[in-house]
């Protein structure tokens, strides 16, 4: 609808983009991001611009910037997860991405993307054992009364695209176009501090229930990730460029 001119703007998630513009799921590999300023630098530098080049001329739109939409961990009913190897065998339901179901299979779990709306029946049942997502998500859904441990993994940075429709925006008076970008960037800042905010109002009071929080050996998931980013990296635009993002330290 943006790319036709009907509708002038949208946001939308980098998985929701991916499909039209493949190159779009490198922000979706696991661990590819140390930390949310490693997250930002990214997004906001080069590489990030190159992405949305990419979506701009795909999409015949303008994008603004790139919104923050979360951190997601891993929760589970059965027991706290410190390694891959914790994950054998436990059904795990994920985000409805090729990429983050090829990451928990690797990591040794049995991935579904169920849909989100059984989630909470599914894990009340047994029928799952836990899940992924972001402590917003966790705190609002109230996935809190169903489980039990939550895992830092920190396996996946979220980004959503706001974007304009460049057909619209030629329309403009250049004055407006100007005044257009500016507020589009300032509403970027915005939304990252609301954000941040928000995530940690829900982080605080999630560790007012009866929850169990650990942190996990990163390296060893990261090892694992390896094997998704091989088996992806043709379709984000290589290890080349992958490895320009993975800290040189990690490397």
């Amino acid at each position: 609808m943006v790319k036709l001119g009907v509708i002038g703007s949208t946001s939308a998630s980098s998985g929701a983009l991916s499909r039209f513009v493949p190159e779009v799921d490198l922000f979706n590999l696991p661990f590819i991001f140390d930390s949310l300023g490693h997250f930002y630098d990214v997004i906001d530098g080069p590489i990030g611009d190159k992405i949305a080049k990419k979506i701009e001329n795909k999409l015949n739109c303008i994008v603004l910037g790139w919104w923050f939409s979360g951190i997601r961990n891993t929760w589970n009913s059965e027991k706290p997860i410190y390694t891959p190897k914790d994950l054998e065998g436990m059904k795990i339901r994920v985000i409805g991405s090729s990429i983050v179901l090829d990451t928990f299979n690797a990591f040794g779990a049995q991935a579904t993307n169920m849909s989100f709306g059984e989630l909470y029946s599914a894990i009340q049942q047994g029928v799952l054992d836990g899940a992924e997502c972001d402590h917003i998500d966790l705190l609002v859904e109230k996935f809190y009364e169903v489980t039990k441990y939550v895992s830092y993994t920190e396996h996946l940075y979220l980004s959503v695209a706001l974007i304009f429709s460049k057909k619209q925006f030629n329309k403009l008076p250049e004055d407006v176009q100007k005044a257009l970008l500016i507020a589009g960037k300032e509403s970027i800042k915005a939304q990252r501090n609301a954000m941040e905010l928000k995530t940690r109002e829900a982080r605080d009071e999630l560790y007012q229930k009866q929850l169990v929080f650990n942190k996990v050996e990163k390296k060893q998931f990261r090892e694992k990730a390896k094997l998704v980013y091989q088996k992806h990296s043709d379709r984000v635009g290589g290890m080349s460029l992958i490895n320009q993002i993975v800290s040189p330290n990690r490397q």
